[in-house]
């Protein structure tokens, strides 16, 4: 059983009582431990703050439909390709026969 006052912490929390719980208190020794490398550290701190920050704070809203608006009319941006590339195709092929 663990160690008063965290054994009625949790004996109150089993009982649906939400009792708020300092984790010093749970885990007094967690600023000690180095659970990763220091540059896996660093990759996880870069990887939330491009990644998952942005997603809350709104940061992506404009990204996001312009995404969407892309996508949406991806279509026309690939006929317009297949037709400009089939032009040179053809401007290549008169000017290859006007040189014979």
């Amino acid at each position: 059983m663990p160690p008063e006052p965290l054994g009625a912490a949790l004996a109150a929390a089993r009982n649906g009582v939400s009792v708020p719980l300092a984790w010093n208190v749970v885990e007094p020794e967690e600023g000690a431990y180095n659970w990763a490398p220091f540059d896996a550290t660093k990759k996880s701190y870069d990887l939330f703050a491009r990644h998952v920050l942005p997603k809350f704070n709104g940061a992506n809203r404009g990204r996001e439909g312009s995404l969407r608006w892309v996508a949406e009319h991806s279509g026309e941006f690939m006929g317009a390709a297949v037709n400009a590339a089939m032009a040179t195709i053809q401007k290549h092929a008169a000017e290859a026969g006007n040189k014979d």
